[in-house]
């Protein structure tokens, strides 16, 4: 043993979360290569969103919000963009997702005979 430690964090970025499991904070942070601050972070600004387990308040994270934490610890690797501009960012991106989504749904209408 060389005194070095292994942490979770370090696991490859082609280790990933599993559709249709749902993982603990811990869990979740760690597959996202966030920090828990960071991670609970992006809660609070809305930016990805627990599934409570009911009766005990557990909060637990779907595949869908590690990608989201993932992509805006990746910002801040990459880019160096503080959280407040990743929340800025990833809000953004949302926003486009869901206008695309309605232009999308728009032109299907538009493309219905009658």
């Amino acid at each position: 043993m060389t005194g070095e430690s292994f942490h979770v964090s370090q696991t490859p970025a082609r280790f990933m979360a599993e559709p249709d499991v749902l993982y603990d904070l811990d869990a979740a942070a760690s597959l996202a290569g966030a920090t828990r601050r960071a991670f609970l972070f992006y809660c609070k600004w809305g930016l990805i969103r627990p599934v409570e387990l009911r009766p005990w308040g557990v909060w637990r994270f779907t595949e869908e919000a590690i990608r989201t934490a993932r992509l805006g610890e990746e910002l801040r690797a990459r880019l160096g963009v503080s959280l407040a501009a990743v929340r800025l960012i990833l809000s953004l991106m949302q926003e486009v997702e869901e206008l695309r989504r309605r232009v999308e749904a728009l032109e299907r209408g538009w493309a219905r005979p009658g």
